[in-house]
């Protein structure tokens, strides 16, 4: 059974973000509880706004955190940047070592997040607050 990937849906909750201006996003999500994850595929499909494939466009979901952070898509990736996100984890630490240096304590708040996320009362045995 093949999934189809309803873009369009997706495309009117998300807000529309270049590529380069994401750290706010990220940022506001992980500070809320979050951790943003980077998708560039949906049941094995690529993602695409355009159609283009020439460009390449992302969708941050921010997992586990609150309601009115859902998500948003980021155009003009570069596609060297959006190969990574294709293969690899990580990729939110990826973002923030790349483009927010000064922000790296983030990366810590974010894992924190995701172990709160995962075990939630239980949490507190591994994450100090």
């Amino acid at each position: 059974m093949k999934y189809r990937f309803d873009q369009a849906r997706y495309y009117t909750k998300c807000e529309i973000i270049d590529y380069h201006n994401l750290g706010s996003f990220i940022k506001e999500c992980i500070l809320n509880g979050g951790v943003p994850l980077f998708k560039t595929r949906f049941a094995g499909t690529r993602l695409d706004l355009d159609g283009d494939p020439n460009t390449y466009e992302i969708m941050v979901v921010c997992w586990a955190g609150p309601p009115e952070i859902p998500c948003a898509w980021a155009v003009n990736v570069p596609e060297e940047d959006w190969i990574r996100y294709d293969k690899e984890r990580r990729d939110y630490a990826y973002y923030i070592d790349k483009y927010m240096p000064e922000f790296k304590d983030l990366i810590t708040r974010a894992r924190a997040n995701l172990i709160k996320g995962i075990f939630g009362p239980y949490a507190r045995y591994w994450v100090r607050e």
